[in-house]
């Protein structure tokens, strides 16, 4: 040790329980320096310098070795427990480790904390801190399956083998599954633990992190029939997340319903369109469309929509490219996409548009003590369309999209689920020379419940809101674990196109609302809903539909 420096405390351990310990450890503290002073030779002189140090005030704190704490954090939190101006003591310093755990807590990293604090004689003091770091490999995966122990043997048997020993012995009564001694043990697994720690974000020579709302989204992904996770130091001090799982069988299994939002239609409704790539034939059908070979009287069903109105898309075709996370540096969660695309309209206009796109987000926050949530979503794009006339109509169009989920009750991951608040806004905008179908897909995305899919129509501008309070069943069973039940309220405010009395084009201004109440519930793994609402009109409606709710 030495002389002139007073030291408070060193905990080794990394747990929840080191400010307590850290508490203990101050108290005997003058004891351990005094008799430390002895054993280099200090005599009264240096239980002078002791006792002078005790009495310094305080002039700065800091914590030199740490990588996380900001220094306004560490000065605010020393003043407010009295240690910054004041007296380094032990109370001073419990108080302050405190806070800066919560700090640590609240930001991800649980498993730092504040492990001693010093003085020197000129009134700085520095709090050592303890902050473990990844391993090589952050992620280890420890997979385990769960076998019967034999009641006779011992013997650790697979429950199919447990069966057919039942089936040969022709037992009468059979012993039901939950009635059964069983054991976990080692076996192999396919899921890679750097697959894993890509999803967590973790990375090796980083401070140790722990985001929850990613280990939920690994933990209900469907890889994992049970699983739990548990930190393990190595030799070195780092830190490797050891993750023990039994996982699932082996299935495959991919649904989906398409539908339109363009034309409102689902897939397969109607005879596919002409492409308007052909290069032969005299039927207007099968060549290339064009306002001399597509009358706008057309009226057959083959067009998906009746053909009754000529400004409606008939055939798009083109190509998209997409780049995942190119803003990855910035933000997290991003994308980029180029577009060319050739369009027909069933009155025979065409047009080639070309256009970017860029989404920033989500960027999701996380709300501390309540376990909340809320990500913001922003979408930019640009485009240009040239029309047969050979001009070029410039557009743009932005769209911002707001979630939130607050817990309203405490629920814990296993057995109880929490009741929760979810919120949900947009803002889209675009310019005049927006393509028409573009400007239905936007009318599409902002229909809320109790109305029809093409309710909206194509908009240039729209808000829209919804508030759900999703209440879980909270049931044991088998069948009952993903039921809930959801009361929503939903509304929208558009200003779109129409045409006015003669037939010139109008913006019209619509205002839509609806409440009501939805059954939530999944079948074979798929999340199905159900929804009951009244409108403004003082309809009632009704919609079923699959897919979860919207999460942050």
């Amino acid at each position: 040790m030495r002389a002139g420096s007073v030291v408070y405390g060193t905990v080794g351990m990394i747990g929840p329980g080191t400010i307590t310990r850290l508490g203990r450890v101050c108290q005997r503290t003058l004891s351990a320096i005094e008799d430390a002073f002895k054993q280099f030779g200090g005599g009264g002189k240096d239980r002078k310098a002791i006792a002078d140090l005790e009495n310094t005030v305080v002039l700065d704190v800091r914590a030199p070795n740490s990588t996380i704490l900001p220094v306004g954090v560490v000065r605010e939190a020393a003043k407010r427990t009295g240690l910054l101006r004041g007296y380094l003591n032990s109370t001073t310093v419990t108080n302050t480790a405190r806070l800066l755990k919560s700090f640590y807590d609240e930001n991800g990293y649980v498993l730092c904390e504040v492990s001693s604090a010093s003085i020197d004689p000129s009134g700085i003091v520095s709090l050592s801190v303890v902050e473990p770091r990844f391993a090589e490999e952050p992620v280890g995966m420890m997979f385990l399956k769960e076998m019967v122990v034999s009641p006779e043997d011992g013997r650790t048997l697979t429950f199919k083998k447990f069966n057919e020993m039942q089936e040969r012995r022709k037992v009468v009564k059979k012993l039901k599954r939950e009635d059964l001694n069983t054991t976990f043990v080692p076996t192999k697994g396919r899921t890679r633990g750097d697959i894993i720690a890509k999803t967590l974000g973790m990375k090796k020579g980083e401070v140790f992190k722990w985001d929850n709302s990613r280990w939920q989204s690994v933990a209900n992904s469907g890889l994992f029939e049970l699983v739990r996770t548990k930190p393990t130091k190595d030799k070195n001090g780092n830190v490797q997340l050891v993750v023990q799982a039994t996982e699932k069988p082996t299935r495959n299994l991919e649904y989906g319903v398409t539908k339109s939002l363009y034309t409102g239609e689902w897939e397969g409704e109607s005879v596919s369109p002409v492409s308007d790539f052909s290069d032969s034939g005299s039927d207007s059908r099968s060549s290339p469309l064009s306002s001399s070979t597509l009358s706008p009287t057309d009226d057959s069903d083959e067009g998906g929509n009746g053909g009754g109105d000529p400004d409606e898309l008939f055939v798009k075709r083109g190509a998209t490219f997409r780049v995942h996370k190119p803003l990855n540096k910035i933000c997290y969660n991003s994308g980029a996409s180029a577009s060319l695309e050739k369009t027909a309209t069933f009155g025979g206009a065409s047009e080639i548009i070309g256009s970017l796109s860029c989404d920033v987000g989500p960027v999701v926050n996380y709300i501390p003590l309540i376990g909340g949530a809320h990500s913001l979503l922003t979408t930019m794009t640009g485009g240009g369309r040239l029309t047969h006339e050979s001009s070029v109509l410039a557009y743009t169009s932005s769209t911002i999209v707001a979630k939130e989920l607050v817990p309203l009750s405490r629920g814990n991951d296993e057995t109880k689920k929490p009741v929760v608040l979810g919120l949900r806004h947009s803002l889209h905008a675009s310019s005049e020379k927006m393509p028409l179908h573009e400007a239905q897909a936007a009318g599409c995305n902002a229909k809320i419940r109790g109305y029809g899919s093409r309710s909206v129509g194509a908009v240039s501008q729209a808000a829209t809101g919804t508030v759900e309070v999703r209440i879980p069943s909270n049931f044991n069973g088998k069948y009952g674990r993903d039921l809930g039940v959801v009361l929503f309220g939903d509304w929208v405010l558009s200003k779109g196109r129409g045409k006015g009395e003669k037939g010139s084009s109008e913006d019209v201004f619509d205002r839509k609302y609806s409440v009501g109440v939805g059954i939530r519930g999944s079948a074979m793994g798929i999340p199905l809903k159900y929804d009951v609402g009244v409108n403004k009109e003082k309809d009632l409606v009704t919609s079923f539909g699959i897919g979860g709710d919207f999460q942050v």
